[in-house]
């Protein structure tokens, strides 16, 4: 049995998620999130090539996609 190599994500699990993890809990693709965060000025902490995105600015861009959308 091969094992499921996604995983539930919620911002409240941690205090950065990875950008795969942000698209993950958006349900959006990888490239959008790289979009949205710069359409966005959302915050985001680079490490070498890696890109952590603080949860309070994954709540924020949540929230502004969900007012765009409404």
């Amino acid at each position: 049995m091969t094992k499921n190599r996604f995983i539930a994500v919620s911002p409240e699990s941690t205090d950065y998620l990875t950008t795969a993890e942000l698209a993950q809990y958006l349900s959006v693709s990888r490239s959008t999130v790289h979009r949205l965060l710069r359409k966005h000025n959302i915050r985001v902490m680079q490490l070498g090539k890696r890109m952590r995105v603080p949860t309070a600015e994954a709540e924020r861009l949540e929230a502004e996609l969900y007012r765009e959308l409404s």
